[in-house]
């Protein structure tokens, strides 16, 4: 007589709680992690834990500032990959010489999901 053990895993899809009381339906990570101001560096990506569809209605803001044309694609895993210019999120953060939000929140919507992460601004040469 054989014995057949049944193991269920039940997973959440609901993700971390920030400080301001906003929800995240999925983990994601912008990259790079930290915006230096003064760099030539072209794009940023947010990798986010959240299958890849066809990413037909995918919206990134940054403070609360829509970013236009953004790209995206599945990963090796199949999860969905943002990608737009870094030109954008510096014309929002630094501003007249001078950084005007040390740590941006990124908000991706996908799917009717929302993912949540932010980034530190430096410029060292100052």
């Amino acid at each position: 007589m054989a014995l057949v053990l049944v193991a269920v895993l039940s997973v959440s899809v609901t993700g971390m709680v920030f400080a301001n009381g906003e929800s995240s339906d999925f983990d994601m990570v912008v990259s790079p992690n930290v915006l230096n101001v003064g760099s030539n560096g072209c794009w940023i990506h947010i990798h986010a834990d959240i299958g890849w569809v066809d990413g037909e209605g995918a919206t990134v803001t940054v403070d609360g500032n829509e970013i236009e044309g953004i790209f995206t694609f599945a990963d090796d895993c199949g999860n969905l990959v943002v990608k737009f210019d870094i030109g954008q999120v510096k014309e929002i953060v630094y501003v007249n010489g001078e950084i005007v939000s040390e740590k941006p929140i990124f908000v991706l919507t996908y799917l009717g999901l929302r993912g949540e992460d932010s980034v530190d601004v430096i410029y060292p040469n100052k």
